[in-house]
């Protein structure tokens, strides 16, 4: 109980002290977008300086406690600013299809999140689909933080090697954690709250760009059923059944198809719910983007540009490539905008980003360095022989046509237009050049080019929806088309339910956390979810290939040594091996053929320390 209300006063001065610096250094902004943008500010600045504190102290819980009692000093400081606070419920009462559109979404949300993210059950943890893939590596992030203190950013998954994935969402979790939460909630929580903070700053970005009650709702529609074709395979595989009952009964994903070359997922159960630094990514995108349009004074080096500037550099160890994507912006607006006068303030604003953002970036390239990321890759997934505009077509559907319209229509002015230009550039960086190893990841770019192709469509469409009658059907259609299979997605998603994490898993983990050292290095099986990483936080040799692939790291040599630890050939081989990769323990499942294991080897050489039905835990020095 005690933890529940440390850390409900927590957010209560997070959501003030985020206010408070809104209202000091931001001009033009109405007080229910200082509130939101505050939340998220103000838990991004928040977790920054636990992490930091941690680092120093290393420990999570004493650190938030001196944070708190920062922001607290703060808000007091300034507990004349906080009056405006009041003034919320009223404004917020006064945006009727605001609420509206806020409660739908927040059904939307409640109604798949729960399903997907680590659901408990007799048997253990499960997950859905799509989460399937990217809970474990979270789970080990977050436990590796939470119980090994690793604070340094070590790869749990992989000993002797940095991290490369932006931690800071994880580090949210790591702190409920530590809060005595459990890991469901530690999941559950900031997605659900940072997905609905998301819708909202999207309706206040297009409110500022001018749209009303209609666009208000369509653009988180249209970008939370983004769809492609995948609709026309649900038909045909359901060909002559009721199809509403087809609909909850899905054993496909239909924006994932990969024998139809189909790789543009759903956005909310396949980019919202697995990849978790999202749902701080693109809220904070979105405030940068809010500052930079609500920007009067464009002559001069203004509050809201200089804010926006810090916020960019603050962005990679939230989200690498959104902090790419805003780069991009910038740079896009400051030619718009390439007056001799203009380009000072700009340059300056690249100045910060660069100062702030540097030692991130160096921290991120030091541990790729050896690696080689960017290539040449044209056409992203487009396969030999395929026609690149049919991909596109597959993947996005009508959507690039609508874009094309309203680009070309002169029912938008012309600096609305003029703002989308920089996705236009991604959308040919991602058709021209691949960034990860994983060439699929380019992925996280185009779902930044389709949130701002979701924002001017809906703008267009809510134009034409306000002429005659046939243009409205129009419109109506055209909508139908763009969720359709978003929709199906959506729906299924939550049907199959994959077993995660076993009660033996469990309580593996368990054991591990409460009786080894953080600082331990375990030999296990290169399994998908070793719960030695994932649950207990500790550094095993090396996990799951498919995963260190797509981080670039050259694991061959470290797995023919682990082939040989596992089956070796006498205890000499064994024991050089271990002192080389300075192993502690060994952790044996009974049941993954992945590798052979000498059983009897570690048996007679090896007291075991911990079983269950599933493992056999063994000290080896």
């Amino acid at each position: 109980m005690i933890f529940l209300l440390i850390f409900l006063l927590s957010l209560v001065v997070i959501f003030l002290f985020g206010f408070i610096i809104f209202d000091k250094y931001t001009e033009f902004l109405t007080i229910s977008e200082k509130a939101l943008c505050g939340l998220v500010v103000g838990t991004v600045i928040y977790l920054i300086l636990v992490y930091l504190g941690s680092s120093i102290t290393k420990n999570i819980f004493l650190s938030t406690l001196f944070i708190d009692l920062f922001f607290l000093l703060v808000v007091l400081r300034n507990y004349k600013k906080i009056k405006k606070i009041l003034l919320l419920p009223q404004q917020i009462l006064t945006e009727k299809t605001v609420v509206f559109t806020t409660l739908f979404f927040i059904m939307l949300f409640w109604w798949q999140y729960p399903k997907v993210l680590l659901q408990p059950s007799p048997l253990g943890l499960h997950v859905g689909r799509n989460t399937y893939g990217d809970t474990q590596i979270h789970a080990g992030i977050i436990n590796s933080l939470a119980f090994a203190k690793n604070f340094s950013l070590n790869n749990p998954f992989y000993s002797g090697e940095k991290m490369t994935y932006y931690f800071l969402t994880d580090f949210l979790s790591s702190i409920l954690v530590i809060y005595n939460f459990s890991l469901t909630m530690a999941f559950l929580l900031p997605s659900l709250l940072f997905s609905i903070t998301l819708i909202l700053l999207l309706i206040f970005l297009i409110k500022r760009l001018g749209g009303k009650s209609i666009s208000i709702f369509l653009a988180p529609f249209l970008f939370l059923f983004n769809s492609g074709l995948g609709f026309i395979y649900f038909l045909k595989d359901h060909s002559g059944e009721n199809l509403f009952l087809a609909l909850f009964n899905i054993n496909k994903e239909y924006t994932h198809l990969w024998d139809k070359n189909i790789q543009f997922t759903n956005m909310i159960g396949g980019f919202l719910a697995p990849e978790r630094p999202l749902i701080l990514g693109i809220p904070l995108f979105l405030i940068i983007l809010l500052l930079l349009l609500t920007q009067k004074d464009k002559k001069e080096f203004n509050k809201n540009l200089l804010f926006a500037s810090i916020l960019t550099g603050l962005f990679p160890f939230v989200h690498f490539y959104f902090f790419l994507t805003t780069l991009t912006c910038i740079a896009f607006f400051s030619l718009f905008d390439s007056s001799r006068n203009n380009l000072r303030k700009w340059l300056l604003s690249l100045f910060i980003i660069a100062f702030i953002s540097l030692p991130q970036v160096l921290t991120i390239f030091n541990s790729v360095s050896r690696h080689s990321f960017i290539k040449i890759n044209f056409g992203w997934m487009v396969k030999t022989n395929e026609n690149i505009l049919w991909f596109w077509f597959k993947n996005l559907g009508i959507m690039p046509l609508i874009v094309v319209l309203t680009l070309v229509s002169k029912k938008l002015k012309k600096e609305i237009k003029y703002w989308f230009l920089p996705f236009v550039f991604l959308f040919l960086l991602i058709n021209t050049v691949s960034f990860q190893p994983y060439v699929w990841d380019n992925v996280k770019f185009l779902i930044a080019i389709y949130l701002a192709a979701a924002i001017i469509a809906s703008l267009y469409l809510e134009k034409i929806f306000q002429s005659r009658l046939w243009k409205k059907i129009g419109v109506l259609v055209s909508i139908f088309f763009l969720i359709i299979s978003g929709f199906i997605s959506y729906v299924g998603e939550t049907q199959p339910h994959y077993l995660l994490f076993s009660s033996d898993d469990l309580t593996l983990g368990e054991f591990i956390k409460n009786n080894t050292k953080a600082q331990d290095i375990f030999l296990a099986q290169t399994i998908d979810k070793n719960p030695v990483a994932c649950l207990a936080g500790r550094t095993i040799l090396m996990g799951y290939q498919g995963y260190l692939w797509t981080q670039g790291i050259n694991y061959q040599l470290k797995e023919e040594n682990i082939k040989k630890m596992l089956n070796p050939q006498h205890l000499g081989q064994f024991k050089s091996l271990a002192l080389q990769y300075k192993v502690s323990y060994a952790v044996i499942n009974k049941f993954d053929n992945s590798m052979i294991v000498n059983l009897s080897f570690y048996k007679d050489n090896f007291p075991i320390i911990y079983q269950n039905k599933s493992y056999l835990v063994f000290r080896i020095f």
